[in-house]
C-alpha cells in the first residue's frame, strides 16, 4: 500500500496509467505472437511469426528502457529496505 501511495504521488498518474496500459498490451501481444510462432508450420509462417515476435520484443524493450529512468521511487524503497534488512541481520548476528 505504501508503494502505491508513493507511485501515485511521485509520478504523474496519467503517465503511469499510459505505461501500464502499453505494457499490458505489449505483454498480451507477445503471448499471442509466441503462440503463433509455436503453431507455425511452413517456413513462410515461421519467418513471419519470428519477424512479428522480434518487433514486439524490441518495442517491449524500448518501453521498458524508457520507463526505467522514470521509476526511481520503487528502486529507492527497495534499496532502503535491503539496507535496513542487512543492518537488522548484522545487529542480530552480534
Amino acid at each position: 500500500m505504501l508503494i502505491v501511495y508513493f507511485l501515485q504521488s511521485a509520478y504523474h498518474i496519467e503517465l503511469l496509467v499510459s505505461y501500464i496500459r502499453a505494457m499490458s498490451f505489449l505483454d498480451l501481444e507477445l503471448v499471442f505472437a509466441r503462440q503463433v510462432h509455436r503453431e507455425a508450420i511452413t517456413n513462410e509462417e515461421v519467418s513471419q511469426a519470428q519477424k512479428s515476435l522480434n518487433i514486439l520484443n524490441e518495442q517491449h524493450q524500448q518501453l521498458e528502457e524508457a520507463w526505467k529512468s522514470l521509476r526511481w521511487i520503487p528502486d529507492v524503497i527497495n534499496n532502503v529496505s535491503f539496507k535496513v534488512l542487512l543492518s537488522y541481520l548484522f545487529f542480530i548476528k552480534k
